[in-house]
């Protein structure tokens, strides 16, 4: 794929943030609107690293390579595709359930698996540090309150999450349906 990520969904390879621009994605399209404040700390830490602000996807590129020195980037997006559990995550070209509760169908790898219409493939990032199960407890999704999560996403108890999926349709979950997906070193949910 795109090389080695980290072991959540939102740890993404370098190369998938020109991968995806190049797809028609912008800066503004990186950032949920529901949690203003993670663009905001993007800015300011652009701003003092490198005196301006993020205003193109050359400023974003080096804002997610520089911002965070794990060898891959964090995005504000959970990006769910199967990962492996071993050293260096890669992602797996199998629907194997590795970290995660059930799920009937699986991740969709192709557009013609079961899961393309029920198993999202892109959410908003919604998660603990740590493995939790209490959604009251995560940060992000469509936040009701103030909270920090110490590390990038924030806003806590989400009335809702945004989810979209490979068959090219998207929902909105409300809290009573979002329920946690994978665990890696942070628990996930949709």
């Amino acid at each position: 794929m795109l090389g080695d990520i980290g072991n959540n969904p939102w740890d993404v390879a370098h190369p998938m943030i020109p991968a995806l621009q190049n797809y028609g994605l912008i800066v503004a399209m990186f950032f949920c609107p529901a949690r203003p404040s993670e663009f905001q700390e993007a800015q300011s830490w652009l701003q003092k690293n490198r005196k301006r602000s993020i205003n193109n996807n050359d400023d974003l590129r080096y804002y997610y390579e520089q911002r965070w020195t794990f060898g891959f980037a964090i995005m504000q997006h959970s990006w769910w595709v199967p990962r492996s559990g071993k050293p260096g995550f890669r992602v797996m070209p199998s629907t194997t359930k590795v970290n995660t509760n059930s799920m009937t169908e699986g991740w969709p790898t192709r557009l013609e698996d079961p899961g393309t219409s029920v198993s999202p493939i892109i959410t908003d990032t919604l998660y603990h540090d740590g493995f939790i199960t209490n959604l009251s407890l995560a940060w992000g999704g469509h936040p009701t309150k103030k909270a920090d999560s110490g590390f990038q996403i924030q806003g806590g108890e989400a009335e809702s999450i945004s989810r979209g999926y490979a068959d090219g349709h998207a929902d909105l979950a409300r809290r009573a349906k979002i329920v946690w997906r994978h665990f890696g070193n942070w628990t996930s949910f949709y």
